[in-house]
């Protein structure tokens, strides 16, 4: 069977040979259309299980506020003007990213699952506890 190459140019540059590519900004990516496989995305608590928890859900936050925790990474506030994306490590360090990196929260979720705490890129502590319905 012969293997068909596509080769995908990233930036202005010349494609490469089999087996090898460019290190220069100009460099492009080879694929091999006959073995290239599309990449997954498991879930997140999949991915480690035992250190990421779910912290969907509404939390009492350190601002005096409540913040929204949604299961797919989303996160916001009731009047809409701090809003992000969450993630977990491979550690269990959970990271908030709010207003695109106005502030970054680094977290560890207690044992019991009911309050967030670390600090921000500042050195600033941060705390929210869990909103139990």
């Amino acid at each position: 069977m012969r293997s068909m190459l596509i080769c995908l140019i990233l930036f202005v540059g010349v494609c490469v040979s089999a087996g090898s590519y460019s290190t220069t900004p100009a460099e492009a990516l080879l694929v091999d259309k006959a073995t290239a496989q599309p990449e997954e995305t498991p879930a997140l608590e999949a991915e480690n299980p035992a250190a990421c928890r779910d912290i969907s859900g509404s939390w009492d936050w350190f601002t005096g506020d409540v913040k929204t925790f949604v299961a797919d990474g989303a996160m916001s506030d009731p009047t809409g003007e701090w809003t992000g994306a969450w993630s977990c490590t491979d550690e269990g360090a959970y990271v908030l990213d709010w207003n695109n990196q106005t502030f970054v929260d680094t977290l560890q979720l207690s044992e019991d699952g009911s309050t967030l705490s670390g600090h921000n890129q500042f050195g600033m502590e941060v705390s929210g506890r869990r909103i139990v319905n």
